[in-house]
């Protein structure tokens, strides 16, 4: 009886600090205004080849971007790259997690983006490790698919969250 006594309070300060030391956690806080998800491959070892023009060559990007109130961007990216013009691309990687966004009006849409925005708004990220090169998306909410040839295929899911 008296180990049943003794046990009592213990679990009663177990119970006490789970419920009262729980926090929230502050990944992915309030301050995000669009979450961003994206697949985007190019399999055609015709039309994806490497050179000047297109240094990617083979492979594709997949992950979730979450711009913020604070004009940065939080996200998750990964790569896969085949025969690249520049050899650091080839292999799997993962891009640097913050970048810096802003929406844009791009009448006409940008040449070499797909899908096209129906509003022809759209997210400019850009990458502080890579100088110059900016990643381009809908800005419009909903979900979009394009394609700009047999192999080169885009998936671009942006929900408003507040």
């Amino acid at each position: 009886m008296v180990r049943r006594l003794r046990i009592i309070p213990l679990v009663g300060a177990l119970v006490a600090l789970c419920v009262g030391g729980a926090v929230n956690a502050s990944a992915y806080g309030t301050e995000h205004l669009f979450q961003i998800t994206l697949s985007e491959n190019c399999v055609n070892p015709t039309l994806c080849v490497a050179g000047p023009q297109n240094p990617f060559g083979i492979g594709g990007i997949w992950g979730w971007v979450e711009p913020d109130s604070d004009g940065t961007a939080e996200a998750q990216v990964q790569f896969q790259g085949h025969s690249n013009a520049d050899p650091s691309l080839n292999g799997s990687g993962h891009l640097p997690t913050v970048w810096n966004w802003q929406i844009a009006s791009l009448p006409p849409p940008p040449l070499f983006v797909s899908p096209k925005d129906p509003n022809n708004n759209y997210f400019v990220f850009t990458i502080a490790a890579f100088p110059g090169f900016v990643f381009i998306t809908p800005a419009t909410p909903g979900h979009y698919h394009g394609s700009l040839g047999p192999g080169i295929n885009t998936d671009v899911t942006v929900v408003q969250m507040h």
